[in-house]
């Protein structure tokens, strides 16, 4: 979920990775665009990009909103349906 969240690009500094592939190459430098997995903010950056949207497509999408707003717990969705058909709609 997060990796499908784009930082603002004024942020990206803050999310820099230095990585050395060989000790005789110069290390590469990263900026990550996404929320990063593992930091403190990404629950709730994911929180809060989900519920907008879920609130936005509410008349379009109802039950799928309705489960966004209600049935998730940092980045799991603890939702469920009692058959198959009910499922695919959700």
């Amino acid at each position: 979920m997060y990796r499908q969240i784009w930082v603002n690009p004024d942020q990206c500094n803050f999310q820099c990775i230095l990585w050395e592939n060989r000790s005789y190459e110069e290390p590469s430098l990263y900026k990550l665009l996404t929320v990063t997995n593992g930091t403190k903010s990404a629950p709730y950056l994911a929180t809060r990009v989900l519920n907008p949207l879920a609130t936005d497509k509410r008349k379009q999408f109802p039950l799928s909103s309705a489960a966004a707003l209600k049935d998730f717990y940092v980045d799991d969705v603890l939702s469920g349906a009692d058959n198959v058909s009910s499922a695919l709609k959700l």
